[in-house]
């Protein structure tokens, strides 16, 4: 009951608009750029994952582990720190493998 009385309450929108301030344009040529390499990072990195297993269906490949490996194998590490004996890590430091 208390928390009703004392919480903070905004002034009314119609209380704090005077119609005077104007909101300042939007600056369509400083976030084209960013806009633009959003939308091309979107369709590089997370539509061929989303779209995979669709292919992979449609061509026939129903099993659900072929399809989770294949569309894990593009972010899979190198062949060559794959084929590094576990000797070899333990030996490295942490930050170089």
């Amino acid at each position: 009951m208390l928390v009703a009385v004392f919480i903070f309450q905004p002034q009314r929108l119609a209380d704090a608009w005077t119609g005077q301030h104007k909101l300042p344009p939007i600056p369509w040529r400083q976030i084209a750029a960013p806009c633009l390499v959003t939308l091309f990072g979107r369709i590089l990195f997370y539509a061929p994952i989303v779209e995979l297993s669709f292919l992979l269906d449609g061509i026939g490949v129903t099993s659900v582990a072929t399809i989770g490996l294949v569309s894990a194998s593009p972010r899979l590490p190198p062949r060559s720190e794959r084929s590094r004996s576990a000797a070899s890590r333990a030996a490295a430091p942490p930050c170089c493998y």
